[in-house]
Order: structure tokens, then C-alpha cells, then sequence
């Protein structure tokens, strides 16, 4: 047997083998970007050979001579900025992953016009900051989803990436996020509650707090998540938020993973304290975050969350309409 044969196959996620899933990028060119943090180099080389997708990756992506992201502070912007910028509709945005690094971009992107082209964005994690500038300064409706580099992960859910391509393709006009439980008497009462829709990385919102691109959140749903984080950590941010005001207008909350923390029963008595401490309605689910599961969803997008009659069980409705 020679070495070449003794090398182990590399794993990519199923959703990749889905025609469904095929057909729903064929009309698009992603441009991949990294505004936070690198990954191994084996797996940009990886990247570039999924035939699935069309993937333009640069060709500098990555210098590994810098520490804390993926590259300088200036070659990052300037790869986003082209890709931002570029004027084919069919172009898409989509993240390699999240790690740190987003913010440093925002002083030097804020100087800058709106682009004449919306373009859909896809990330999560560090790029809350991004999201929040795209979706507050230009009023974009971005996506909170899985990284580009989780296609390398078969143990991530196919669905996370299958629900990017139910929105992409723009053949379904809502897309539901179920079940979502009740933590407080407020949200167990609900009838209804509508808003838009923005939130993301907890850690990132309270980073947010004072910058230019500080979260927006009168007459909104808000969706949050974390990872790593201890119980006391969570609810010392949380009551931050609180104090700053930033929760006083804010319609629903959503949480959603909140995993690997080292204490993950003093993560969940933080949420459950909170949400009995507060008249906002506020639901939990597992279905988006850091954990195997991470569901999409938009920013901007006019949202609702009620229970169903049929089956008994809140869900998040967002509308993909956009209007």
C-alpha cells in the first residue's frame, strides 16, 4: 500500500451531497472573507477543492505570521471591502469563521458610502459586530449562520447550512424556528409579539456598548447566544445590558446556545433568574449558537414569535419578504 492511499479521507459535511442544496448556490459566486481569525491552513487548501460551490477564495486570505486573526488589520479590510463592494448580484458573502477581529475593521468601513448593492452576508460569532453595522448603518438583512469552514465539519447539522439555502434560493417566504420554550410567566402567557430581528454574540453586544456600531434594540427581537462563558459571567453581561438601558424597549428575547461553558447548570440558573427577574418575554432554544446546531436567521427581518395552535408550541417566525 503506497503513502498515498494510507492518508486519511478528508470529512466534509453531508449537506454538501445534497442536490438541493446545490441548486440553491448555482446562481452565485461565494466570495470567502476572514474578518476575525484564521483556521489551519490544510483547510483553506480544502475549501478550494469543494467542487460543490462556486467558492472564490483570495489568494492571501491567511498570513500565519499574525497572531489573533487571520490576517492585518489592512489586508482583512481591504478583502472585505472588495467584497462588499462588488457589484455582481450574484455574488455572496460568506464568512470562514468568527474568532476576533471584526471590530477593528468598523472605524475604517464606517468612513465609507453605502454600496449601490445589498449583498447577502453569512456569519456569526465575532461577526455580530459586522452584522450590526451592516444591518443598523446600511440596512441590510444579513444572516447569522454557520461559518463557510463548518462545510468542513460533518458533525455539524445539515440543516444549519440547508435553512441558508432555503433563504438564498428565495423560494419560501417564512422561515420558523420551533420550538422555542418559555422562561418567564410573560413569554408563557404570550399571545403574540412582532419586531425586527437583531441580536447575536452576547460577549459582542456588550463589546458593542458605546462604540458607533452599538446594538439598536427599541421594538426589537432580540437573539442571544455564547460560548465558553461561566454562569456568573452571563448574568453579570445580561444585568449590564439591563443598566445601560438597552433592554428597556425590547419587545422578546431569545436565548440559544450557550455551550461549552465550564459550569453549564450556574449558565442556565443565570438565564432562568434573569428571565424571572424581567417582564420581557423571554424564550430559550438550542437550535442556534456554537453547538452542533446553528440555525439561521436575519437580521432587519420582520419577524414574530407566537404560539402555534396546532402543535401547541411557540416559534419564531421571520419573514423572508424583506419588505
Amino acid at each position: 500500500m503506497n503513502k498515498q492511499s494510507q492518508q486519511p479521507k478528508k470529512s466534509v459535511n453531508p449537506v454538501l451531497q445534497d442536490q438541493s442544496f446545490q441548486e440553491a448556490f448555482q446562481p452565485y459566486t461565494i466570495q470567502l472573507v476572514a474578518p476575525g481569525s484564521g483556521t489551519e491552513p490544510e483547510k483553506i487548501e480544502q475549501l478550494r477543492t469543494l467542487t460543490q460551490l462556486k467558492i472564490n477564495i483570495p489568494e492571501n486570505v491567511m498570513a500565519e505570521s499574525i497572531i489573533f486573526h487571520a490576517n492585518s488589520d489592512e489586508e482583512r479590510l481591504k478583502q472585505l471591502i472588495n467584497a462588499l463592494y462588488d457589484r455582481s448580484r450574484s455574488t455572496l458573502i460568506w464568512s470562514l469563521r468568527g474568532g476576533y477581529g471584526s471590530a477593528r475593521l468598523i472605524q475604517a468601513l464606517s468612513q465609507l458610502p453605502k454600496p449601490k448593492t445589498e449583498k447577502v452576508f453569512i456569519g456569526f460569532s465575532d461577526l455580530t459586530a459586522l452584522h450590526l453595522f451592516l444591518s443598523q448603518q446600511w440596512g441590510w438583512n444579513t444572516i447569522h449562520g454557520s461559518g463557510l469552514a463548518g462545510l468542513l465539519n460533518p458533525t455539524q447539522d445539515p440543516q444549519n447550512f440547508q435553512k441558508i439555502a432555503q433563504i438564498v434560493s428565495k423560494k419560501e417566504s417564512v422561515l420558523k424556528l420551533t420550538p422555542l420554550t418559555p422562561l418567564n410567566a410573560p413569554a408563557k402567557n404570550l399571545k403574540k409579539i412582532s419586531g425586527r430581528l437583531t441580536g447575536g454574540n452576547l460577549t459582542m453586544i456588550q463589546t458593542s456598548i458605546g462604540t458607533l456600531w452599538q446594538i439598536e434594540t427599541t421594538g426589537k427581537i432580540l437573539f442571544l447566544e455564547d460560548t465558553g462563558s461561566k454562569g456568573y459571567q452571563i448574568d453579570r453581561t445580561l444585568h449590564h445590558l439591563k443598566q445601560a438601558g438597552l433592554l428597556k424597549h425590547v419587545r422578546g428575547i431569545v436565548f440559544g446556545d450557550f455551550s461549552d461553558s465550564p459550569d453549564a447548570a450556574h449558565v442556565a440558573v443565570a438565564l432562568e433568574r434573569f428571565a424571572n427577574e424581567t417582564q420581557i418575554p423571554i424564550f430559550k432554544t438550542d437550535q442556534f449558537g456554537h453547538g452542533k446546531l446553528n440555525y439561521p436567521l436575519i437580521y432587519n427581518a420582520k419577524s414574530e414569535i407566537v404560539l402555534n395552535k396546532n402543535t401547541q408550541e411557540f416559534e419564531l417566525r421571520m419573514l423572508l419578504s424583506y419588505n
